[in-house]
Formats: C-alpha cells, structure tokens, sequence
C-alpha cells in the first residue's frame, strides 16, 4: 500500500557555515603551500660535485633531482592556483547563500 497524501517540500537548506569552514581550511593550506614551494624551489638544490665527478651516476642523480625540483615547483603553484580559484568561489557562494537567507527572513516581516 503507497501513501498518496502529497508530501510536504521542506525547500533547500544549505550549510554555509561548513562553506566558511571550508574556506577557512583552503587559506590554512594555501598559507603553508608559501614556504614549501620556496623551499621546494631554492633550498633543495645539489651543487654541482657534490654527489662526485668523473662518474654517470653523480650527473644521473643530479639530472633527477633537478627534475624533481622543478615538478614539485610546478605542482605546488598548481595546487596554490586551485585554492585561489575555488576558495575564492566557496567564499562567494557562502556570502550568496547568506545574502540571500538575510533577504529572505527581511522578506517575511515586512
């Protein structure tokens, strides 16, 4: 046996504390991807002779690191990049939903 009575639409609720939260932990990333990508940029670096010389596997591994040097650089400015541009978005959505309750309780009292 199906229940016909119509049900009653409890409308849209949405949680704009949890999207200021969640804002607030992109900025907490993207304030610590700043001192990583430095470090990832300038203090990783391998002089050259340092691992030896006269042999193919110093130069090797010193190719290898300045390969790896450069993609961790690389992906870390493209995870900065995905904070700014999404963190930016959450914020302005969480600002749209809260506009939009305040308007919508001013709407009911007047």
């Amino acid at each position: 046996m199906t229940d016909s009575t119509p049900k009653k639409s409890t409308g849209y609720q949405v949680d704009v504390s949890a999207l200021e939260q969640t804002v607030a932990k992109l900025n907490a990333v993207a304030a610590e991807l700043g001192p990583t990508a430095d470090r990832a940029a300038y203090q990783t670096t391998i002089g050259t002779g340092t691992l030896g010389t006269g042999f193919e596997g110093a130069t090797g591994l010193l190719g290898t690191h300045d390969t790896m040097q450069s993609w961790i650089a690389e992906m870390v400015g493209q995870l900065q990049n995905f904070i700014e541009e999404y963190g930016g978005q959450t914020k302005q959505v969480a600002a749209n939903y809260s506009d939009l309750e305040t308007q919508t309780t001013e709407d009911m009292y007047r």
